[in-house]
């Protein structure tokens, strides 16, 4: 029985596995604002007084300059707007897009996040004492249908308040529900098996 619920076991989960992975899509830099000396900011940190910013100071590198310059830079333009670097969206099942910002939400404006022009949610209203300096992460479901490989990212607001954005990282999970034909082998042997035995055990 043992033997017999291996081969199912390991047959389903050979074919649920077989292609399945992640790929990601990072704009900017996972750095904790280019704040120099800084190597963690974690959820609920205070950016200026916690962690040493100063409001309207750029600290972009010349990697920010080049590849990202909307991150790492306090009072970011009304509605900015980004692209992903291009990805893979072979096989694709779910995506996931997270952004690490502080100092949004603090002024009760209306933030939506779009992906490709479509909204895919809004930044609520942020209410905390500090919430001027408050970094949080934001993370949104983006239907896979709106891939394409090379999308853009939006913050539109009905105001100008300033924030500062850490980076953009979009995760693609991959994989493929459907058992390969190895799989299948490995199931029916498992049946059959499971069969015989039954069987067995009746004639006793």
């Amino acid at each position: 029985m043992k033997t017999t619920f291996c081969l199912i076991a390991c047959g389903l989960l050979a074919g649920t596995a077989a292609h399945a992975g992640t790929v990601t899509s990072l704009y900017g830099t996972i750095n904790c604002f280019g704040l120099s000396g800084v190597t963690s900011c974690p959820d609920g940190s205070d950016w200026e007084t916690g962690l040493g910013g100063v409001f309207f100071t750029d600290y972009r590198d010349a990697y920010d300059l080049a590849n990202a310059p909307l991150t790492d830079i306090w009072a970011s333009p009304t509605d900015p707007t980004w692209n992903q670097p291009t990805y893979s969206t072979a096989g694709a099942t779910s995506a996931t897009l997270s952004m690490r910002i502080a100092g949004i939400g603090d002024v009760g404006l209306s933030y939506s996040v779009l992906f490709d022009g479509t909204s895919i949610g809004t930044i609520p209203t942020n209410s905390a004492s500090d919430a001027f300096q408050e970094v949080l992460t934001y993370t949104f479901a983006v239907p896979v249908g709106l891939l394409d490989g090379n999308d853009s990212v939006e913050i539109t607001t009905t105001g100008t308040d300033g924030y500062i954005i850490d980076y953009s990282q979009l995760t693609v999970t991959t994989g493929s529900s459907v058992p390969e034909p190895a799989t299948f082998g490995l199931l029916l042997l498992g049946f059959g098996v499971l069969g015989a035995a039954k069987a067995r055990r009746s004639r006793a």
